[in-house]
């Protein structure tokens, strides 16, 4: 997940649980990767991490195809 405003960035845990509730368990983790697209001036202080999860494995899967990801250097924020 990546917000580029200050309101996405407060709510992102509301938004990380509705993609849950509405995905289920077909979303087993949430990584946050925010740090470089938030607004410096409004003194945030975002940190990338896990929101849900935490799986170490880097393996996303999507229709059945398996991609390794690296959630920390990767230029995108992930699939779905």
């Amino acid at each position: 997940m990546q917000a580029h405003s200050a309101g996405m960035h407060i709510d992102r845990m509301v938004i990380a649980e509705a993609l849950s509730e509405v995905m289920g368990d077909k979303i087993e983790n949430i990584y946050y990767k925010s740090e470089t697209t938030l607004p410096f001036k409004a003194d945030l202080f975002p940190e990338n991490g896990f929101l849900k999860g935490g799986s170490s494995d880097n393996v996303a899967q999507e229709y059945g195809l398996k991609f390794h990801v690296d959630w920390l250097k990767g230029q995108k924020t992930g699939f779905l």
